[in-house]
C-alpha cells in the first residue's frame, strides 16, 4: 500500500507544484483510485471507508438538521424582537454565520455520498441516503420551492432530510411509523437545541 500510495503522489505530483495547505493533501482513499489500484491495496480498505462514509452521511445531515432548527428561532427571534439598525446587523451576521454552517454540512454530505458511489455504485442504500438538492434544504415548517404557492400546514410537503433519512438502523432526528400513509410522520426532537436566548440580546 505505502508504494501504490507513492506511485500515484508521483504522478499526481509531476506536473503540478506542491500543496501549501495540508488539508488539500491527496489521501488516495479507496473510492480515489481506480479498480486496478484498488485490487493492490490491503483487503477490504474499501468496507471500512464505504462504513466511515455511512458515518459521515449520518453526522452531516444530523447537524445540518439541527443547524435548520437554529436558523428557525434565529429567524424568529429576529422578527420579534429586532429593531434598528444596530441589532438587524448583529441578527443578519448570526443568520449568515448560520447559512455558511449548513452549505459546509450540505458540501461534506455529497462529498460523502459521490465517494460511496464510487465505492459501491448505484442501490438500494440511496433510499435511504438521497441526493441532496438545493431545494431539499429547508426548515421543517417551510414550503416547497418548487410548488407555485404556499401551502396549508396540513397539506405541507416536508423535505425528505426530516423523514427518517439515517433512522434505519442507528437512530436519527425523525422517523416514519411502519404501516402509516406518506402524509403522516411522528417527529422526535432532540433537546439539546440551541435557544435563542444565545442570540445576543439587540440594544435599543
Amino acid at each position: 500500500v505505502p508504494a501504490l500510495v507513492a506511485s500515484h503522489y508521483q504522478a499526481l505530483r509531476a506536473d503540478k507544484k506542491p500543496v501549501d495547505v495540508i488539508e488539500n493533501e491527496p489521501l488516495f482513499l479507496p473510492s480515489e483510485v481506480d479498480d486496478d489500484a484498488l485490487q493492490a491495496c490491503e483487503v477490504g480498505l474499501a468496507d471500512i471507508e464505504n462504513s466511515l462514509r455511512d458515518g459521515q452521511l449520518r453526522d452531516s445531515l444530523d447537524k445540518m438538521r439541527v443547524q435548520l432548527h437554529i436558523k428557525t428561532r434565529l429567524v424568529n427571534f429576529k422578527a420579534r424582537n429586532v429593531r434598528h439598525q444596530g441589532a438587524n446587523t448583529r441578527a443578519n451576521k448570526k443568520l449568515l454565520d448560520n447559512a455558511a454552517k449548513i452549505s459546509g454540512l450540505a458540501e461534506k454530505y455529497r462529498a460523502a455520498r459521490k465517494a460511496k458511489v464510487a465505492l459501491v455504485g448505484n442501490g438500494d442504500w440511496e433510499l435511504e441516503w438521497r441526493q441532496l438538492l438545493p431545494g431539499d434544504i429547508r426548515c421543517m415548517h417551510d414550503d416547497d420551492p418548487t410548488t407555485s404557492r404556499s401551502t396549508s400546514e396540513g397539506r405541507r410537503k416536508i423535505s425528505w432530510i426530516w423523514l427518517a433519512a439515517g433512522d434505519r438502523k442507528h437512530g436519527g432526528e425523525a422517523a416514519q411509523l411502519p404501516g402509516m400513509d406518506n402524509g403522516t410522520f411522528i417527529f422526535v426532537f432532540r433537546p439539546t437545541i440551541t435557544d435563542c436566548s444565545a442570540v445576543d440580546s439587540p440594544t435599543h
